[in-house]
């Protein structure tokens, strides 16, 4: 399943994920991006580092240093990032059991595919970009099982 901002006429969080006229995939896009944006919030998860990160490598190479294995038991999830840009990479995080695995490169068989340029996973990491307002503007593309993306901010915490 693949999913493009702007398909479906998306006009509201709340009214999409109550399903108030809107189709479904908005529908269920709107539920996953409200969950996620509400666990953020209320847990604190994915706060920000006060030394700002710089770029996708940096990114990756602590990714694991901010893993809650607690969060991910029972979790069996491969996330592929494909970095566009002058930080341009590909980097796989294999979520399973507790455990999280980062590898550059391209995996196999990913569970889901996100694209985006090194300057918007660095504004997404820092707190200067929000994960909606990115997808729904085009600067993130997702591919595969998107509800796999809400876990993201209950995985890795960036402090």
């Amino acid at each position: 399943m693949e999913i493009h901002p702007g398909e479906g006429n998306l006009k509201s969080i709340d009214a999409a994920a109550n399903n108030k006229g809107h189709k479904p995939a908005d529908n269920q896009f709107a539920a996953i991006l409200k969950k996620s944006i509400e666990s953020t919030s209320n847990t604190g998860a994915v706060s920000r580092k006060a030394a700002r990160l710089r770029n996708a490598p940096e990114i990756f190479a602590g990714l694991s240093e901010g893993f809650s294995a607690s969060a991910a038991g029972g979790v069996d999830v491969v996330y592929q990032f494909n970095i566009t840009g002058e930080q341009a990479g590909a980097w796989n995080v294999t979520v399973k059991n507790g455990t999280c695995k980062v590898c550059e490169g391209n995996h196999n068989s990913p569970t889901v595919t996100l694209r985006m340029s090194g300057k918007t996973l660095v504004a997404l990491i820092n707190g200067e970009l929000g994960g909606m307002r990115a997808y729904l503007t085009g600067k993130i593309k997702v591919s595969g099982d998107f509800s796999e993306v809400s876990r993201i901010p209950e995985l890795f915490s960036f402090e």
